[in-house]
């Protein structure tokens, strides 16, 4: 084999194996956002007074864009409700996003991210609480979802079934 012949076969090696490198890293480079969720049991007495408030939900991010620009509205699932009467509010901690709070009904959270994430860091939901929309029978667990068709954060999957940002469960009251 000639020296050319090695020379280029070394080479096509040398980037066939820099490309194989770039394909099993990049996943973890593109990991996205990870939601923790604010779970909670929800007292069935609810449903005629008062309501149970929720610590967080929270979007911890990994990289510039994790968090794009648009509408996050967020699902109370069947049997519970947001309570209208609560403060809704979000801390964009270093994250570098800038998002407010926008409205609230008994069904939806909404909220506008007006700068997509700059960096890593966590996003912090407050304010949140929920009801029971009826004492008996017993609703079934049921999970806070982001809708579809707004800002959707990467890593995150939207609908009925997308990512859990909170389980609500009814007890007895």
């Amino acid at each position: 084999m000639s020296i050319t012949r090695k020379a280029i076969s070394v080479g096509l090696s040398a980037a066939m194996l820099a490309s194989l490198a770039a394909t099993v890293v990049a996943p973890a480079a593109f990991a996205g956002a990870t939601v923790t969720a604010a779970n909670a049991n929800v007292s069935a007495d609810t449903a005629v007074s008062g309501s149970q408030a929720l610590t967080g939900p929270s979007i911890d991010t990994t990289a510039s864009g994790d968090i794009p620009t648009g509408i996050l509205a967020f699902s109370a699932p069947a049997g519970y409700a947001f309570d209208t009467s609560s403060t809704p509010g979000v801390s964009a901690n270093t994250t570098g996003a800038t998002i407010v709070f926008v409205s609230e009904t008994a069904t939806t959270l909404t909220y506008q991210v007006t700068g997509a994430s700059t960096g890593s860091g966590t996003l912090t939901f407050s304010g949140w609480a929920v009801k029971a929309t009826a004492g008996t029978p017993l609703a079934a667990p049921g999970n806070i979802t982001l809708n579809a068709g707004g800002s959707v954060p990467v890593g995150v999957t939207t609908g009925a079934s997308g990512t859990n940002f909170g389980t609500l469960t009814e007890v007895a009251g």
